[in-house]
C-alpha cells in the first residue's frame, strides 16, 4: 500500500534524549498515537508505515508479551477488539497469534493484516522514525517486569537504536528495572489514577527519574504545567486529534502530542 524509500535523512538530538531522523524536527513533538491510526488500523507495520509518511517525529506502539515471550506491538491484554481472535494475548505464542487478521475489523482494504513484532517494527523504523514504547500492564501474565523489561532492552539493543527509542508506562515497576538495567533508554510515565492518584509529580520524577510525562488531554490541570515549566521533564499530552483541541490548551508548555492523525499538525 506505501511505497518505502531508505531515509537519507541526517540525525538531529533532541532534548527528549531521544533523536529523531528528521532533519526538520522542533522541539514540539507530533508522535503518532499507535502509528497513523486514523487512517489505519492501530498497532499494526500499516499504521507505522503510515506515520512515517505523515511526517511525524515519532510513532508511539503498545507492547504486551506473548506465551512464547515474544515482545508483539498490541494495545489490549485480550484479542477480541482489534483481532479475529478470541481470548488473551499470553495465552498464544507467537505463530498461533500470526494466524489472526488484525486489519480487517478496520477496514476490508486492511484484510490480512498481521500482528507485528516489536522485531518488525525496529526494524523498519531504524533509519526512518524515531519510536516510543509503551509497556502495557498486561495484569494476568506470570512473567516479572524485570523479564519483560530485559526482553525488550535486548530487542532495542539487536538494532543499536538505545537513541532513537523511549519507553513508558503507567505501571512504575517498569520504569524502576528500565532505570537499573539501561539508564541510557529515555523514559517517562503515563500518568493514571490507579498508579499516581496520591504521588505528588515532584515525588514522580525523583523517584523514578523519569525524562517525559505523559497525561491526558482533558485531565491536564495547571500546577502540572507550572511544575513542569522549571523542570528538564519534557509534557506531551494524549490523544490530539485536532488544532482546536490543542488550541484549547493555554498557559501550558507543551513539548509535543500523541496523536492519531499526524498529518494535520505537519500541514
Amino acid at each position: 500500500m506505501f511505497e518505502d524509500k531508505d531515509s537519507e535523512k541526517p540525525i538531529k538530538h533532541l532534548h527528549l534524549e531521544v533523536n529523531t531522523y528528521k532533519e526538520n524536527s522542533s522541539d514540539f513533538l507530533i508522535i503518532a498515537h499507535r502509528g497513523a491510526s486514523i487512517r489505519t488500523p492501530e498497532n499494526t507495520m500499516s499504521s507505522v508505515r503510515e506515520a512515517y509518511h505523515q511526517n511525524a517525529d515519532i510513532v508511539e506502539i503498545d507492547v504486551v508479551f506473548t506465551k512464547d515471550l515474544v515482545p508483539v506491538v498490541f494495545h489490549d491484554d485480550t484479542l477480541g477488539r482489534t483481532t479475529n481472535g478470541i481470548g488473551k494475548v499470553k495465552d498464544f505464542t507467537l505463530q498461533e497469534l500470526k494466524k489472526l487478521d488484525a486489519g480487517v475489523w478496520f477496514s476490508d482494504d486492511f484484510k490480512g493484516e498481521k500482528i507485528p513484532t516489536l522485531h518488525e517494527v525496529l526494524n523498519y523504523c531504524k533509519g526512518r522514525l524515531a519510536v516510543m514504547i509503551e509497556i502495557k500492564e498486561q495484569n494476568s501474565i506470570e512473567v516479572s517486569a524485570k523479564k519483560r523489561v530485559e526482553l525488550l532492552i535486548k530487542e532495542i539493543n539487536e538494532f543499536n537504536m538505545n537513541n532513537f527509542v523511549s519507553v513508558s508506562s503507567v505501571t512504575p515497576q517498569f520504569i524502576v528495572e528500565l532505570n537499573y538495567l539501561n539508564n541510557d533508554i529515555a523514559r517517562g510515565i503515563v500518568l493514571s489514577k490507579h498508579h499516581f492518584h496520591d504521588i505528588y509529580i515532584d515525588d514522580i520524577i525523583m523517584k523514578y527519574t523519569v525524562d517525559f510525562i505523559i497525561e491526558e488531554k482533558n485531565k491536564i490541570e495547571s500546577y502540572l504545567c507550572e511544575i513542569l515549566s522549571n523542570k528538564p521533564t519534557k509534557l506531551f499530552l494524549h490523544t490530539v486529534n485536532s488544532k482546536d483541541e490543542l488550541d484549547r490548551i493555554v498557559n501550558c508548555t507543551l513539548n509535543g502530542i500523541l496523536t492519531d492523525n499526524p498529518k494535520i499538525f505537519n500541514q
